[in-house]
């Protein structure tokens, strides 16, 4: 019994030389993990979604430093920039909210939070910046918000899980990939009514989504 005692403890002990050894120590302890990123029109900036620090960083590429950095919710997973790269939204997974921002030159300041259901992940923003489009995987939903009432304007279901989103060019056309179900759904943004629905044969953990130039997803 010893000596099995002796074996474990030496273990223990090995593991947590392992743990608190150089590498561990290197680590910078305001790590913020980004998890998401969007780079604003003009390729010189980008925003980040930094995980383990509930915030969102402005970077400017150039130079190579964070110009700004905003607090959002909890554990935000997903980041928007709009076309004109003046608004952006980050989707906190753990708050079940999205966190809507304004970028002016080299500041960032949040403007509010919208509660749109658990585990929101992907996001968009539409051209004319009047709506945000989020997927709360969590409620098997896509929801649309309007910008300037920062109110829930519509929900449309899209079981299971949906993550990514994409816009036609004239914005009429809202597609979702759901990566449980391996479908993908499109509805008409003027009316909200569903267009089509296509599974893909033995898919998995959707993810990329993009409309080609004839605006076909």
């Amino acid at each position: 019994m010893t000596r099995v005692v002796t074996i474990w403890f030496g273990c223990a002990l090995a593991l947590q030389a392992c743990v608190i050894g150089p590498a561990a120590e290197k680590r910078p302890a305001n790590y913020r993990s980004p998890i998401d990123l969007a780079v604003l029109p003009g390729g010189r900036f980008a925003l980040t979604a930094n995980h383990t620090t509930d915030s969102a960083s402005l970077i400017d590429l150039t130079e190579g430093k964070v110009l700004a950095e905003q607090a959002c919710g909890r554990k935000p997973s997903g980041i928007a920039v709009s076309p004109n790269g003046r608004q952006a939204a980050v989707s906190n997974l753990w708050s079940g909210t999205v966190t809507l921002l304004e970028i002016d030159e080299a500041t960032l300041k949040a403007v509010g939070e919208v509660a749109v259901g658990p585990l929101p992940r992907g996001a968009l923003i539409a051209h004319d910046g009047e709506s945000l489009y989020v997927a709360t995987s969590g409620a098997d939903e896509v929801v649309q918000v309007d910008w300037s009432s920062r109110k829930v304007k519509q929900r449309w279901s899209a079981p299971r899980e949906p993550r990514t989103i994409a816009l036609s060019a004239d914005g009429h056309k809202l597609v979702v990939a759901s990566t449980r179900s391996a479908q993908v759904r499109c509805w008409d943004t003027r009316d909200g009514k569903l267009l089509w629905e296509r599974q893909i044969e033995d898919g998995f953990n959707l993810r990329g989504l993009v409309f080609t130039p004839m605006a076909r997803a």
